[in-house]
């Protein structure tokens, strides 16, 4: 019964990879004018491929629905991503970990035809000029907090996929998408007391066995 209580109360939204750190998740709330969605930020303390990055967040569920690199298609999408999570990317001025978060566009399988990973239209782009530059055969998108003074801090650059290479520090982040549907968790309040029930009732079923 233990088990059956943990079941009922426990949210899987964590990463596979150890050593992760998990900010999040957020409503983007349709009260809000939002899409309903949750996001979250991890942190990946040994570093992370956009590869692996990617089956990562498709390995994560949160009520029910599977998870996948963000995709950015709006201008408010993207304003309510810079607003929940801009504090943990940080930049080489300021030394805060978490150089870059990886998102789910890439052009690996066309070179110069960047698309999602859930195959949305790619409308929507906020590239940190001259990116996208392809150099020395950059296939995948990270958002980061650089200035070159040509762009914005908040942008998009096209990398290789080596947690390693000098765009990319041992400690990088992937921000993940949750689209819903997402199906009802009981509070834990009402997990406890079904736990309970279904406690009292295999106790009165084994007393009328023994009977």
């Amino acid at each position: 019964m233990k088990q059956v209580l943990v079941a009922l109360m426990t949210l899987a939204i964590a990463p596979s990879v150890n050593g992760a750190i998990v900010h999040g998740p957020v409503e983007w709330a349709i009260a809000d004018d939002g899409n309903g969605h949750f996001y979250q930020l991890v942190d990946y303390q040994a570093g992370i491929s956009w590869t692996a990055a990617r089956d990562d967040a498709a390995s994560m569920t949160l009520n029910g629905s599977a998870g996948h690199l963000v995709t950015v298609t709006s201008a408010e999408e993207d304003a309510f991503l810079k607003a929940n999570f801009e504090s943990f990317i940080g930049d080489p001025n300021t030394g805060v970990p978490g150089i870059f978060a990886w998102i789910g566009l890439s052009d690996a399988a066309n070179e110069g035809s960047f698309a999602w990973v859930t195959g949305e239209p790619f409308s929507y782009s906020i590239w940190a000029p001259p990116e996208p530059n392809d150099l020395g055969g950059e296939d995948y998108v990270h958002l980061w907090r650089r200035n070159f003074g040509e762009g914005p801090l908040w942008s998009w650059n096209d990398t290789n996929n080596n947690p390693n290479n000098p765009d990319s520090p041992a400690w990088t982040s992937a921000l993940v998408e949750f689209d819903g549907p997402f199906t009802a968790v009981p509070e834990p309040t009402t997990a406890f007391t079904w736990a309970l029930g279904g406690l009292a009732l295999a106790i009165a079923t084994r007393r009328r066995k023994k009977e």
